[in-house]
């Protein structure tokens, strides 16, 4: 209902404090030093909204000037999907965007428009307010197999004022609700054991690490994330702790070898490994967790024992109990940070450049054996071996994007199942 969808974007552009006002004035400029520009609230210029299958996404962009004129501003904005083809190459993406003809905006007069729209910043005022909305998210038009945005550019002003180059682009991601099925792992009596089934021939240069995890305790003594088994250098362990963040051991303890970036409890953690070589006996490993990067550390060279069957990784420790676990990847490459936050919980394909591992803890997943009664991860390459007396079981219609464990019952299904397995 267009009607309904005006309304609420009118209520977020109040709430989130975007309608113009005179008030975030820093100056009142001269005419020959001003400019147009893009209001983002990062350097990146992308902003991630939920979206629904039913009731699709609304949001704003915020046009803004370098300072005051006393003379109206008009502005122009369209879906630039050029914008997002080099917002793509310089990230290595793969964002499909929106239509035109999908995309909804409204300016701060009201009127509304598909595709383009102008829209004027008021003398005295420093910027203006643009709803961006799309009804639905058709999966026949945009199915679950693709990641999908609005790229919005500053086209055209109406007065003398130059644009800036930079920033003059939004890009706002999707982020589409899904279900899918995790496992809370009761008793571990050790960890998951993950092997390739032909052994590492060449050193890497680099890596990435990444798994979905929470943990319901994080005061336990040597509670791990992962470790590298078998590793031909340094020693690779790590640990984890309520307020200390996350411990790289590479051969030392010490409080430098930890983030120093407190974890909450009873909340999902999206952690990635980072690894680069920098010299023939050192490299670096950064920690990113939901995206952020919490610490870089200085390392020894770090990877697998090279024609090793164990060398690989383990997940877990007999300290793990009532922990849940949706998954984890490895990529023969260091995925950037745009990667890692476009990533962070959206299903894989395993056809993905550079995916060499790839595990869902899923009932498929842990259905799939190979000849020797190995279970196996998404790409045929990798064995998952689970202790003897290893106890989890399955929850199933688990909510992603969420920050807490939220379950949609088919019964109580508000949340598109597309992707459920």
């Amino acid at each position: 209902n267009m009607k309904t969808i005006y309304n609420v974007l009118g209520a977020a552009l109040l709430s989130i404090g975007l309608l113009p006002s005179c008030n975030m004035a820093d100056g009142i400029g001269n005419d020959s030093d001003n400019a147009v520009y893009m209001g983002n609230a990062n350097k990146e210029g992308v902003l991630a909204v939920l979206a629904s299958d039913a009731q699709g996404a609304s949001v704003a962009v915020t046009p803004k000037l370098a300072s005051i004129t006393n003379e109206p501003v008009e502005v122009t904005v369209e879906v630039d999907q050029e914008a997002l083809r080099k917002h793509n190459k310089d990230n290595n993406l793969e964002l499909s965007s929106i239509a035109p003809e999908d995309v909804i905006f409204t300016n701060s007069d009201g009127q509304n428009a598909r595709g383009k729209i102008s829209a004027t910043i008021k003398p005295g005022e420093m910027l203006t307010s643009i709803g961006v909305a799309i009804e639905n998210l058709d999966p026949a038009k945009y199915p679950y197999s693709g990641k999908y945005a609005i790229p919005v550019s500053l086209v055209s002003s109406s007065s003398k004022l130059k644009l800036l180059s930079k920033p003059r682009t939004t890009i706002i991601t999707l982020n589409r609700k899904i279900t899918t099925t995790v496992i809370k792992i009761n008793s571990t009596g050790g960890g998951i054991s993950l092997k390739p089934i032909e052994p590492l021939k060449e050193e890497p240069s680099e890596w990435t690490f990444q798994m979905s995890v929470m943990y319901p305790n994080l005061n336990i003594g040597n509670l791990t994330t992962a470790y590298m088994g078998g590793a031909a250098t340094g020693e690779f362990y790590t640990r984890i702790s309520s307020n200390s963040g996350i411990q790289i051991k590479n051969g030392r303890d010490g409080d430098d070898t930890w983030t120093q970036k407190p974890l909450n409890v009873n909340e999902w953690l999206n952690i990635s490994y980072v690894y680069r070589k920098k010299s023939i006996n050192s490299g670096t490993l950064s920690v990113y967790v939901d995206g952020e990067l919490h610490k870089s550390f200085t390392t020894t060279t770090l990877y697998p024992k090279l024609g090793n069957s164990d060398g690989g990784w383990n997940i877990g420790n007999g300290n793990w109990s009532n922990v849940y676990l949706r998954e984890v990847r490895l990529w023969n490459r260091a995925l950037s940070e745009a990667e890692i936050k476009d990533r962070l919980y959206m299903p894989q394909g395993v056809d993905a450049p550079g995916l060499l591992m790839y595990v869902p803890f899923n009932r498929k997943s842990l259905e799939k054996k190979n000849e020797a009664g190995k279970y196996m991860d998404e790409t045929g390459k990798w064995t998952v071996s689970l202790p003897e007396s290893f106890k989890y079981e399955f929850v199933d219609h688990v909510v992603f994007p969420a920050t807490k464990l939220e379950i949609e019952t088919p019964l109580n299904k508000g949340v598109e199942e597309g992707r459920d397995s």
